[in-house]
Protein backbone atom coordinates (compact mmCIF):
# COMPACT_ATOMS: atom_id res chain seq x y z
CA UNK A 1 0.00 0.00 0.00
CA UNK A 2 2.72 2.25 0.59
CA UNK A 3 4.34 1.51 -2.80
CA UNK A 4 0.57 2.70 -3.89
CA UNK A 5 0.90 6.22 -1.63
CA UNK A 6 4.01 6.98 -3.56
CA UNK A 7 3.04 6.68 -6.99
CA UNK A 8 -0.19 8.83 -5.88
CA UNK A 9 1.87 11.39 -4.08
CA UNK A 10 4.31 11.43 -7.27
CA UNK A 11 1.18 12.23 -9.81
CA UNK A 12 -0.07 14.84 -7.37
CA UNK A 13 3.68 16.61 -7.42
CA UNK A 14 3.08 15.87 -11.40
CA UNK A 15 -0.35 17.86 -11.50
CA UNK A 16 1.16 20.76 -9.38
CA UNK A 17 4.45 21.32 -11.93
CA UNK A 18 1.47 21.22 -14.75
CA UNK A 19 -0.45 24.33 -12.84
CA UNK A 20 2.72 25.46 -12.29
CA UNK A 21 3.48 25.52 -15.88
CA UNK A 22 6.66 24.19 -14.89
CA UNK A 23 6.80 21.01 -17.09
CA UNK A 24 5.82 20.73 -21.02
CA UNK A 25 2.46 19.10 -21.39
CA UNK A 26 4.26 15.80 -23.13
CA UNK A 27 6.32 15.26 -20.04
CA UNK A 28 3.57 16.05 -18.23
CA UNK A 29 1.59 13.51 -19.80
CA UNK A 30 4.24 10.58 -20.29
CA UNK A 31 5.12 11.41 -16.52
CA UNK A 32 1.35 10.51 -15.67
CA UNK A 33 1.48 7.30 -18.02
CA UNK A 34 4.74 6.19 -16.48
CA UNK A 35 3.31 6.51 -12.57
CA UNK A 36 -0.20 4.65 -14.01
CA UNK A 37 1.61 1.90 -15.18
CA UNK A 38 3.25 1.56 -11.97
CA UNK A 39 0.23 1.65 -10.31
CA UNK A 40 -1.69 -0.84 -12.43
CA UNK A 41 1.47 -3.68 -11.45
CA UNK A 42 0.96 -2.43 -7.80
CA UNK A 43 -2.85 -3.47 -7.93
CA UNK A 44 -3.48 -7.36 -7.99
CA UNK A 45 -7.23 -8.38 -7.87
CA UNK A 46 -8.40 -4.88 -7.26
CA UNK A 47 -11.74 -4.17 -5.86
CA UNK A 48 -14.07 -2.57 -8.49
CA UNK A 49 -14.17 0.30 -6.99
CA UNK A 50 -10.70 0.61 -7.60
CA UNK A 51 -11.30 -0.13 -11.36
CA UNK A 52 -13.82 2.21 -11.82
CA UNK A 53 -11.36 5.07 -10.12
CA UNK A 54 -8.75 4.22 -12.46
CA UNK A 55 -10.95 4.14 -15.56
CA UNK A 56 -12.12 7.96 -15.12
CA UNK A 57 -8.14 8.84 -14.13
CA UNK A 58 -7.06 7.21 -17.26
CA UNK A 59 -10.08 8.63 -19.26
CA UNK A 60 -9.54 12.04 -18.18
CA UNK A 61 -5.48 11.73 -19.04
CA UNK A 62 -6.16 10.63 -22.76
CA UNK A 63 -8.69 13.75 -22.86
CA UNK A 64 -5.66 16.23 -22.18
CA UNK A 65 -3.62 14.23 -24.50
CA UNK A 66 -6.43 15.18 -27.28
CA UNK A 67 -6.41 18.80 -25.53
CA UNK A 68 -3.28 19.90 -23.28
CA UNK A 69 -4.87 22.58 -21.29
CA UNK A 70 -4.63 24.04 -17.87
CA UNK A 71 -8.25 23.11 -17.71
CA UNK A 72 -6.99 19.09 -19.04
CA UNK A 73 -4.49 19.84 -15.57
CA UNK A 74 -7.28 20.45 -13.10
CA UNK A 75 -9.86 17.89 -14.46
CA UNK A 76 -6.61 15.20 -13.89
CA UNK A 77 -5.99 16.78 -10.52
CA UNK A 78 -9.70 15.93 -9.71
CA UNK A 79 -9.74 12.61 -10.99
CA UNK A 80 -6.94 12.03 -9.14
CA UNK A 81 -8.69 13.41 -5.77
CA UNK A 82 -11.36 10.67 -6.49
CA UNK A 83 -8.51 7.85 -7.11
CA UNK A 84 -6.89 8.86 -3.94
CA UNK A 85 -10.39 8.77 -1.92
CA UNK A 86 -10.73 4.56 -3.13
CA UNK A 87 -7.59 4.09 -2.32
CA UNK A 88 -8.33 5.41 1.34
CA UNK A 89 -11.86 3.79 1.47
CA UNK A 90 -11.06 0.31 -0.32
CA UNK A 91 -7.17 0.09 0.13
CA UNK A 92 -7.45 -1.80 3.40
CA UNK A 93 -8.72 -5.18 1.01
CA UNK A 94 -6.02 -4.76 -1.39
Amino acid sequence: MTALIECLDGLDRLVQKARRKTIRPEEFAAGVHKAMQKVQTLLVNPPIAFLNAYSILTETILEYERNPDLAGVGRIGNALVGYRRVVREEGRSV
